[in-house]
């Protein structure tokens, strides 16, 4: 199943220009990961204060190291994964902040 999953992506790619690559794929699904295992922490421990919680961490630390792929070490491809895949969580953290501030 995998593999078929993989040879589809991989003819997406040859024949449509600016289709995400596998490995771009493989990158936004571990953000994806790293964010629900942090949320699943910081269920366990009872945290629900932005920038107390363990995914806000994890968020942000996604779009640094994208930044830093992507602008500094020269790893264009996957920087722009890291960055895409964490911008909408980011987003979120900001979000949940702001609320915080206005109650």
């Amino acid at each position: 199943m995998w593999l078929t999953v993989v040879g589809v992506l991989r003819e997406f790619e040859a024949h449509i220009p600016g289709m995400p690559t596998v490995k771009q794929y493989a990158i936004a699904g571990g953000v994806g990961v790293a964010n629900i295992a942090a949320d699943i922490l910081d269920e366990s421990k009872g945290l629900t204060e932005p920038f107390k919680r363990a995914k806000d961490y994890v968020r942000i630390g996604a779009l640094g190291l994208g930044i830093a792929l992507k602008y500094w070490l020269a790893y264009e491809e996957e920087g722009d994964a890291l960055i895409l895949s964490s911008i909408p969580l980011v987003a979120d953290t900001i979000k949940d902040l702001v609320k915080k501030m206005i109650r």
